[in-house]
Formats: C-alpha cells, sequence, structure tokens
C-alpha cells in the first residue's frame, strides 16, 4: 500500500518538473527569439532534487543552458623546475602536472600549446594522449620534448590549454595564466 502511494507521488513529481522544465526552456528560447515578449520565468522554488532518469534525458538541454567552463592549475613541476641548468644544443623533457579546475571534461580533443616566449620545440601544440580523459578536479601530466638553444642565457617558454572549439585557456581568475619552463642554459 505505501510502495503504491510512494510511487504515485514520485511520479507526479518528474511529471511536474518535466513541466516546470519544459516551461524554462520554452522561456529561454523565446527570451533568444523575442525578448519583449518572453513569459516570467517559472517558479523553482518548490524543487529540491531532481530524479536521475530525468537529468540523463535532459543532459543535452541542460549543457546548452549552461555550458562548461575550462580552467587548468598547476600542480607540480614533475620534471625540469624553475632555473635548472641545462646544457646548450641539448634535448630534454618538460612535464607537468597539472589540475582539471573547470566543470569540462578533458579529452584527447584538448591541446597544450605554445603561447609565447622562447619555443624550444618545433611544435607549437601537443595533443593530449590518445584516450584521455581527465574529469573536472582530476590531474594529468603532460610533457613537451624539447632542445635547449645553443646560446648560453634564461629562457623561457610558456603553454596554454586549446579545447576542442579551439578557445584557448589556462588558470586565475581570468582562465588565462600559462604554465611555463624557464631553464638557465650554460
Amino acid at each position: 500500500m505505501v510502495d503504491d502511494a510512494v510511487s504515485r507521488v514520485s511520479t507526479q513529481i518528474v511529471h511536474d518538473l518535466d513541466v516546470r522544465f519544459n516551461q524554462l526552456l520554452t522561456n529561454t528560447a523565446e527570451v533568444k527569439k523575442y525578448p519583449q515578449t518572453a513569459q516570467k520565468t517559472p517558479d523553482l522554488t518548490g524543487i529540491t532534487s531532481v530524479p536521475s532518469g530525468l537529468m540523463t534525458a535532459r543532459a543535452g538541454e541542460m549543457s546548452t543552458l549552461f555550458p562548461c567552463v575550462d580552467e587548468l592549475k598547476f600542480v607540480a613541476d614533475i620534471t625540469i623546475p624553475d632555473k635548472t641548468t641545462v646544457l646548450a644544443g641539448k634535448p630534454f623533457t618538460k612535464t607537468w602536472k597539472i589540475k582539471n579546475n573547470g566543470t569540462c571534461t578533458w579529452t584527447d580533443s584538448y591541446k597544450l600549446v605554445f603561447s609565447k616566449g622562447d619555443q624550444m620545440t618545433d611544435k607549437k601544440e601537443i595533443n593530449l594522449p590518445e584516450g584521455t580523459i581527465v574529469l573536472p578536479d582530476d590531474t594529468i601530466e603532460i610533457s613537451v620534448y624539447m632542445t635547449a638553444p645553443k646560446e648560453k642565457g634564461s629562457y623561457a617558454s610558456f603553454w596554454l590549454m586549446k579545447s576542442p572549439d579551439q578557445k584557448l585557456f589556462g588558470a586565475g581568475t581570468n582562465r588565462d595564466q600559462a604554465i611555463w619552463v624557464k631553464v638557465e642554459v650554460k
């Protein structure tokens, strides 16, 4: 007897939520097309949770309303800490550990790209390894094979990430801070 009552209430909640969500989607589309004729936003104050089946069915629509944000956070230098001495003209591999500090999942469609400074490699873009999946709050180690310049001195190479839609991003409040390698060539 209780199971039937719970089932009816759950079904009604899902139905009411679906109706309200459709109103929200319609209103959002109307605002974009005809801002002057849009209806008042539906009242969603009574909704405290969303059944997982409904969220799965609406995931594509939700991602359109609330696009994810790409951001990285520098975690550690795995190799070549700042001001490491390297020999002129000799190869080295720089590896960073970075965190996916945004809300998008990184895949092998993402790239590490040279942004400024001393390039020290013939590649301006480094693809993330095939099959890569870095969920928000997860970390990844990314390496770039480089060659030290032939002239002695201080050199720095700055790198950002690029999303599949070709947008550059990094760390910080504005998501524009690059990660870098700084070396002393002897």
